[in-house]
């Protein structure tokens, strides 16, 4: 049912021009390496003022379209979570902001992760076996983060790119990389359940959140500013509504993290016709409706799901068993999935829409 082959190489994804060292550089950086002999100072030049102008999402992607965020900073050093909103997207301890594409498929198809500022590569690994949390604890013990590139900025800034795919990673120690450079694709090596980077970012040694620009155990909580560019569109969601479909059955959460895609048709004698919805910081309060309505217009079933407690990712469900002997009515049904939660700034909604057709 599902692809279980190896991702695709960078070349075979998507092919980037290549240096003599066959090394993705854009043409600008290597004018002015040639010509003036001064990229430390090109670097140094922009660096500077890194607050000011913002650093680059870690993805080419549309965040709430085909990128999210997963997991804020932890800034509580006690037990108990608090991310960057003081609110509960988080994990005890977590020390990055991780940014997820929509399931596994989207990971084979293959994902570029790039380097949110110009700078150099300090170090990386790229020898790290595994698939997420079906490989045993001690053999990624010291190894959590996986494959990962550490990139040094200057001004005493770095960034930190963990569970890159293995043999994914076209950067070597020393190599001088340019703002929005690709340096690796999106894996799930180390310890991990979700194909996503995790991004550090670091501040003279000390870890500094960007969704606040505080460093981190210094506050959590309104004041901070974010350290990204305004053009990447990041806003702090408590929870976030990323994925719906339709399925002939029910899916298991593992079956919607490999791939959650809706298939184009659903047979007249499937088992079943059900919709599902799937949320990043599920918070506790928050409200999520799920309606499928027939090709006649009717509501063919629909459900409310009222979330008690705080998850990292949740997944619900509605739909009806086929009746022996019985088919289902051929036409387009619709699956309608809203959010509801109720934040500092009063009550949002979210919404997802999706069709499929029988046949």
């Amino acid at each position: 049912m599902f692809s279980d082959r190896a991702p695709k190489s960078p070349a075979a994804i998507k092919p980037l021009r290549n240096t003599r060292s066959g090394i993705y550089r854009p043409l600008r950086v290597f004018v002015i390496s040639v010509f003036l002999g001064a990229l430390p100072l090109v670097i140094n030049a922009e660096e500077r003022s890194l607050p000011a102008i913002g650093f680059d999402l870690p993805l080419k992607c549309k965040l709430g379209q085909n990128c999210w965020v997963m997991n804020y900073v932890d800034h509580d050093s006690s037990s108990v979570v608090a991310d960057s909103a003081c609110g509960p997207r988080s994990y005890d301890g977590h020390k990055g902001t991780d940014f997820a594409v929509r399931d596994m498929q989207a990971m084979r198809r293959g994902v570029y992760v790039r380097a949110i500022a110009a700078g150099t590569v300090r170090r990386l690994r790229n020898n790290v076996n595994g698939h997420g949390l079906k490989i045993p604890a001690d053999q990624v013990q010291g190894k959590e983060c996986g494959n990962d590139v550490v990139i040094r900025h200057a001004d005493g800034w770095e960034s930190q790119y963990c569970h890159l795919g293995l043999g994914s990673i076209r950067v070597k120690r020393g190599d001088p990389i340019a703002r929005g450079e690709p340096i690796g694709q999106i894996g799930m090596s180390g310890r991990t359940a979700f194909p996503h980077v995790h991004l550090s970012l670091r501040k003279d040694g000390q870890l500094v959140d960007p969704a606040n620009g505080r460093p981190v155990g210094k506050g959590c909580g309104i004041g901070g500013k974010s350290l990204f560019k305004k053009s990447s569109k990041i806003r702090y969601h408590r929870s976030r509504l990323y994925a719906a479909g339709f399925a002939p059955s029910v899916p298991t959460g593992s079956d919607i993290k490999r791939d959650a895609e809706t298939p184009p048709l659903i047979a007249r004698d499937a088992p079943a016709v059900v919709f599902w919805a799937a949320i990043f910081g599920a918070a506790k309060g928050s409200r999520l409706q799920l309606t499928i309505i027939a090709p006649d217009g009717k509501k063919f079933w629909t459900r409310d799901v009222a979330i008690t407690r705080n998850q990292a990712w949740r997944m619900a469900y509605i739909g009806r068993k086929r009746k022996a002997g019985r088919r289902w009515p051929s036409g387009r049904y619709r699956g309608v999935a809203t959010l509801h939660s109720t934040t500092a700034k009063g009550k949002k909604s979210q919404t997802q829409q999706i069709s499929v057709d029988i046949p």
